[in-house]
């Protein structure tokens, strides 16, 4: 039975704003932390939202005599909660599938290889959305007559540089001595050197 009357209504209006600001200030947070958790913890409070706003409507149409409205509102948030579903899934498939960030992403990442002094070329490299960070991996030439420790050093600079970039979680450089030839054709990593 839908109950009637002034605090029914009251209490789902109340209850609907409370979820919409709710809603923007978890939404953003998730923005700003590009939390996937946050954001769908944003899109089920608009889900409630929805639900409030059925209720609301279920109420109404039973005071004014329609109480058809509220089955209908009914199927209304069924529908918004099953799109909300599909919207997450979509959302983070390519984080749980480890796919490859924006291919922009990846030429930052080659440019700040190579932006070393002492990196002579990048290849094989791979990044890849481990949830919503980026893991990275790549090979890097430096001359074969360096020592243990200036290479050691050439590494762990690039790592941290690396590392500024906001969506990169972990990287692993692997050092080859450019004598070796282990140099791999990579259109990106050509971009990077010609400046592009």
């Amino acid at each position: 039975a839908v109950t009637r009357g002034p605090t029914a209504v009251a209490v789902l209006a109340v209850a609907a704003a409370a979820k919409f600001g709710l809603y923007r200030y978890v939404l953003a947070a998730g923005d700003r932390h590009n939390s996937p958790a946050l954001t769908a913890t944003a899109l089920d409070n608009r889900n409630d939202i929805l639900t409030a706003l059925a209720a609301l409507a279920g109420v109404a149409g039973a005071a004014a005599g329609y109480p058809i409205l509220d089955p209908l509102a009914a199927v209304v948030v069924a529908v918004g909660i099953l799109y909300t579903g599909v919207e997450v899934v979509r959302d983070n498939l390519g984080y749980l599938l480890g796919r490859a960030p924006p291919e922009d992403l990846r030429q930052e990442i080659v440019r700040r290889a190579l932006e070393h002094p002492d990196v002579e070329g990048a290849h094989d490299v791979v990044a890849h959305y481990v949830g919503p960070e980026v893991d990275v991996s790549l090979h890097i030439e430096v001359e074969g007559d360096r020592t243990l420790m200036e290479a050691h050093d050439i590494e762990t600079t690039i790592v941290d540089s690396i590392r500024e970039i906001p969506e990169v979680d972990d990287v692993f450089v692997h050092i080859d001595p450019r004598e070796a030839g282990e140099w791999k054709p990579d259109a990106d990593v050509d971009r990077a050197a010609d400046g592009e």
